[in-house]
């Protein structure tokens, strides 16, 4: 494969190299003919490198680098990678990205699959049309859903959309979604294509295992940045409760570098003891830790920290103020228990 790639790594390199180092000598004609060599390296780049993923699928040689992304950030860097060309044909983009959801993933095959199915609908609506993206949980699935009301497929073109006969047919606008098939089939899901008609166009679903991220959490500490400890919650079911006294171990070890976050003198948010994740935030005045043990780091429990958070300050505003006074009286806190389950169960 390093072969097949090696002289058009070249073509590229060698055209970068005279735009950058000449530019200044050339005239108009002479860059655009470069930035065309470059351009025409990376397609060629590109399409190699498909197939070479293509036969590698086939011969089942293709390995995933599997690991838990939230989706909405895959969805996310997905569109900002393709908003040059969604924005050069004008088209209105809608995204109904509320409640994020976890998938163990390949990230990078993940994206490549969302962008095939994107420029597809580019390359196949009308300039100005609507792409809508939305993502949802069906069950123990979550379906990405990319629509345009202006791409129309046929019971025929349904039908070979995502078969081998089309995955290297330069006369075929879908060019590349049996590759996708085969990416998304890898990671347990599916990917299907609905088209009921001229006015609702077609509507490209990718289906995906979600993670439970419910299942990650394990436990959370709140304490003062003194180290007393205001409250203690277990996620974990009674038979795994004894979990509890090794990580609690671990967090009386944790204080000093906590203190020396607290105190600014260092910037930790996650501390990684293999199977257990310990993440933490402190409030606006730095007088309050809360230290939630998973077995994953997840993008969510950052944001339910902060919320929590927040409303933690709202709540408890009075006793914060006076935190030297209120922050050894154990009933003051009796009620957090109520406030976690709000946010995180």
């Amino acid at each position: 494969s390093e072969e097949m790639k090696a002289p058009l790594n070249d073509m590229f390199d060698a055209s970068q190299t005279l735009l950058d180092s000449y530019k200044d000598k050339l005239d108009q004609n002479a860059i655009k003919l470069l930035e065309m060599i470059k351009k025409g390296g990376q397609k060629s780049m590109a399409l190699v490198g498909r197939i070479i993923d293509i036969s590698r699928i086939e011969t089942e040689k293709l390995r995933l680098k599997k690991q838990t992304e939230s989706l909405i950030k895959i969805i996310s860097e997905s569109v900002d990678e393709t908003m040059i060309k969604i924005n050069k044909q004008n088209f209105t983009l809608n995204l109904d990205l509320v409640e994020d959801l976890y998938s163990e993933i390949d990230k990078h095959r993940i994206k490549q699959v969302i962008k095939d199915i994107l420029l597809q609908i580019i390359n196949n609506a009308s300039k100005k049309s609507e792409i809508s993206i939305s993502l949802q949980q069906n069950n123990d699935f979550a379906e990405i859903i990319l629509k345009n009301k202006s791409v129309h497929l046929n019971e025929k073109e349904k039908k070979i959309l995502f078969s081998p006969k089309t995955k290297l047919n330069p006369k075929n606008s879908f060019l590349g979604l049996y590759f996708a098939k085969e990416i998304v089939d890898l990671h347990g899901g599916q990917i299907s294509v609905k088209s009921e008609g001229r006015s609702e166009g077609s509507k490209f679903i990718l289906r995906l295992p979600i993670i439970n991220w419910t299942d990650s959490l394990l436990q959370m500490y709140i304490f003062c940045n003194s180290g007393i400890l205001l409250y203690d919650y277990s996620f974990m079911e009674t038979e795994k409760k004894n979990d509890s006294v090794l990580i609690s171990g671990g967090l009386v070890g944790m204080m000093t570098i906590l203190k020396e976050v607290v105190q600014g003198e260092r910037f930790i948010k996650i501390i990684d003891h293999g199977d257990r994740k310990i993440i933490f935030e402190t409030n606006t005045t730095n007088q309050i830790i809360f230290a939630l043990i998973t077995t994953e780091n997840l993008t969510i429990f950052h944001q339910k920290l902060l919320t929590l958070i927040e409303e933690f300050e709202k709540h408890y505003q009075n006793l914060i103020e006076n935190i030297g006074e209120s922050c050894s009286v154990s009933e003051n806190w009796r009620n957090l228990g109520l406030l976690i389950e709000k946010h995180f169960t």
